[in-house]
């Protein structure tokens, strides 16, 4: 999670790639796949991945929420971790 130095108060619900990858219990390189053909599961169809609200130079950000409904919306379908990593990894 980012913080703001003008609002420390307050935190930035915003996920790197890394940071989004270990949410979803993934390596980060799945995530290049993932934003563009979606996550394919084992049945074919795709779950979309969310839509980065930023894109730097260095990585996309994403909102933790969007992050973690996708991780609620795979685990829902029994996908999870090292699982989705092998089921959904190689699949196109």
């Amino acid at each position: 999670m980012l913080y703001a130095p003008e609002m420390p108060a307050r935190s930035l619900d915003l996920l790197g790639t890394s940071e989004a990858a270990a949410v979803l219990n993934v390596e980060p390189q799945r995530l290049s796949k993932w934003r563009r053909l979606g996550v394919v599961l084992p049945d074919g169809r795709r779950v979309p991945f969310p839509q980065p609200v930023l894109v730097l130079r260095a990585t996309p950000l994403w909102r933790g929420r969007d992050i973690r409904a996708l991780r609620d919306k795979l685990a829902e379908r029994g996908l999870v971790g090292g699982e989705l990593e092998a089921i959904c990894g190689d699949a196109q």
